[in-house]
């Protein structure tokens, strides 16, 4: 039910479903914070996160990716950087799910700051530990580099524009 209902978009009903259960799991929690971080609500999903610890369950695979998920949303690399490290040590870095949402947070927070050099050494430090990788992988690394060359050309656009304003107001 829980999930049914976020798909709905329906929060209120899904965390109402998941508070009235007999008895929660790993799989319940994993899926309320995969609700909140679907929908955008990045500081419940964390809260959340914090919640399911204190009840003594331990983390999935669904809720480490949820986790990074919320804390790029967030603009929180810093928290998703201790996420990894969780992650590292929980052994759920070899799981696909979760090194795809690891290098996503770190391709985008890199493509924030026009570092696709960045992205490309972590992708290629990924082929040489032989963790897997799939299309996720690739495509977040290739929108790295667009954006640093989008944001490179939007640059030398707007020092066009300054230099023909300049010019501009030098003429008249």
């Amino acid at each position: 039910m829980t999930n049914m209902y976020s798909k709905c978009r329906a929060l209120y009903a899904s965390d109402r479903a998941f508070a009235t259960m007999y008895r929660s799991n790993e799989v319940s929690w994993s899926t309320i914070i995969g609700a909140y971080e679907q929908n955008g609500l990045g500081f419940e999903t964390l809260r959340r996160c914090r919640e399911m610890a204190v009840a003594g369950f331990g983390p999935t695979q669904f809720f480490f990716a949820s986790c990074i998920s919320a804390c790029f949303g967030l603009a929180a690399l810093d928290v998703g950087r201790q996420f990894h490290s969780l992650i590292i040590k929980a052994g759920f870095f070899g799981d696909i799910y979760v090194g795809s949402s690891v290098v996503d947070m770190y391709a985008k927070g890199l493509a924030q700051h026009g570092r696709a050099d960045n992205a490309i050494q972590i992708f290629n430090e990924l082929a040489k530990t032989k963790t897997d990788s799939n299309k996720t992988t690739f495509i977040c690394c290739a929108t790295t580099i667009r954006w640093s060359q989008i944001l490179k050309l939007t640059a030398a656009w707007l020092m066009f524009l300054g230099e023909l304003a300049a010019f501009t107001m030098w003429v008249f």
